[in-house]
């Protein structure tokens, strides 16, 4: 069985402590963690079920933080309605929790895509108050970047910010990708200090 497989059929072993990748998408960070004997919980996306849906469920991940049992987690926390790429534009400089006045099917959006980012924000939250590590990882171009509780985060201490340009094989374009974190590892691949407000000057890798 392939690896990736495993994932998707088996519960992983629970003993002991933890990562885990939350909104995993592929799961390529549990998968990778996992060849290098890093203890990785199964990742937790809506695809294996609603089992692992965080907006009835989430409460099980954080009574886990908070008993010690995770100690580090990635969110891969859904840019739908955060993306600067989509039109019409859910969300604006003045409004980043939503636009006023959005129909039904936009606002339902707005309110999903809120919903998942308090989730994110708490846990994160929970894990810096257990001294445990986390990674948040969107698109440079997202509102999530310019929300309070992200932004408050992100000063925190021991809390950075990590730029990677990432492209698929063959593709001559990158998607500029940000990740803020307190995770020593990414630490070193910072080259100044982070703002929101001068984007360019994050080292690239």
């Amino acid at each position: 069985m392939a690896l990736s497989g495993l994932l998707d059929a088996h519960t992983l072993p629970v003993a002991g402590q933890f990562f885990i990748e939350i909104f995993c998408g592929s799961a390529a960070m549990t998968l990778g963690l996992m060849l290098s004997s890093v203890p990785c919980l199964k990742p937790w996306d809506c695809k294996y079920g609603e089992q692992f849906d965080v907006s009835t469920e989430g409460w099980i991940l954080l009574q886990l933080i908070f008993a010690g049992r995770i100690i580090s987690a990635h969110f891969g926390t859904p840019c739908k309605s955060l993306t600067w790429a989509r039109w019409p534009q859910l969300r604006d400089w003045d409004h980043p929790l939503g636009l006023p006045g959005l129909g039904p099917s936009a606002q339902k959006l707005v309110d999903t895509g809120n919903d998942l980012l308090d989730f994110t924000w708490q846990c994160c939250m929970a894990l810096l108050s257990m001294h445990a590590y986390f990674s948040i990882e969107n698109p440079e171009r997202s509102w999530l970047w310019y929300i309070g509780n992200f932004l408050d985060l992100s000063e925190q201490k021991g809390v950075a910010m990590t730029r990677f340009l990432f492209r698929n094989f063959g593709v001559p374009f990158y998607k500029p990708t940000l990740v803020l974190h307190n995770t020593p590892t990414l630490h070193l691949l910072r080259a100044v200090s982070y703002t929101h407000l001068t984007l360019p000057t994050i080292y690239s890798v």
